[in-house]
């Protein structure tokens, strides 16, 4: 089992940036990896579904970087 997070807005980076920036910004320089290793955008996304399950992980929780349910409905389509 694995976690990640994911970003499907029309701005994914922005929104990743604002959300995760904020919510890890007590823990210094490491909010920016937190940003950074977010999957922003469809391809990005796939690309980590997919390598999570090279790996065999055959659970995946992915959290959005948005309070917008649509999110969800955006990370199914990209990845089912």
């Amino acid at each position: 089992m694995s976690l990640t997070y994911f970003s499907l807005d029309d701005d994914p980076e922005a929104q990743a940036r604002t959300t995760l920036g904020d919510y890890y910004a007590f823990a210094g320089d490491y909010a920016d990896t937190i940003v950074a290793g977010a999957a922003k955008g469809e391809d990005a996304v796939k690309e980590r579904v997919g390598a999570f399950e090279d790996v065999g992980c055959d659970e995946l929780i992915m959290f959005p970087a948005s309070s917008n349910p649509e999110q969800v409905d955006r990370l199914a389509a990209a990845v089912l």
